[in-house]
């Protein structure tokens, strides 16, 4: 009878299953994770500054009144499906003067497959003229459509901050504070 259980306990010995060894499958995660970490060192990595969108300016935050009594330029760019649209001195601009048919103050160039083009350069060259006529001013807000891709959401960024300078050596800025405002209006 003993012998039996002896017989009995060998055969369950054999039938155990043994732990497996994770030592060498966790030294390759952690080498691979090392990799890894080494390689995104070298990716480059962009970042593009924005500000949220200020509710009043800091002359009317500190309560004294603007130096020339000059209304702040607030300008905004309204991205719509028909163009970009401006908003400056509280006043929104959505045709431009002796085309009161647009449906857009910059209108788009067209398109393929129901895809807007929208006229960058015509833009640049209104926020250029806009940045002469009021130099100080730094700031402006981004306004777009729901279905507005990200590429173009920093196509508009980059037209808006940067111009050639007027002696043409260079870039200068233009409106380097960008901040994004919440739906259209």
């Amino acid at each position: 009878m003993a012998a039996a259980r002896r017989k009995g306990k060998q055969q369950h010995a054999e039938h155990e299953v043994s732990e497996p060894d994770l030592l060498p499958i966790m030294n390759i995660i952690f080498m691979l994770i090392l990799v890894l970490i080494s390689i995104a060192a070298f990716l480059p990595l962009g970042v593009i500054t924005t500000q949220a969108p200020k509710l009043g300016g800091a002359s009317l935050a500190s309560g004294q009144p603007p130096k020339d009594n000059k209304p702040p330029l607030n300008l905004a760019i309204f991205v719509v499906k028909e163009g970009f649209n401006l908003r400056m001195f509280g006043k929104v601009y959505k045709t431009p003067e002796g085309q009161p048919d647009a449906k857009a103050y910059i209108p788009v160039l067209g398109g393929e497959d129901g895809e807007p083009k929208y006229d960058f350069d015509a833009l640049h060259k209104k926020l250029t003229e806009v940045k002469e006529e009021n130099p100080k001013e730094e700031q402006l807000t981004i306004m777009a459509y729901d279905d507005f891709t990200y590429n173009k959401v920093i196509r508009v960024m980059d037209v808006s901050r940067m111009m050639q300078s007027k002696t043409g050596d260079g870039k200068v800025p233009m409106f380097p504070i960008v901040a994004f405002g919440a739906g259209i209006f």
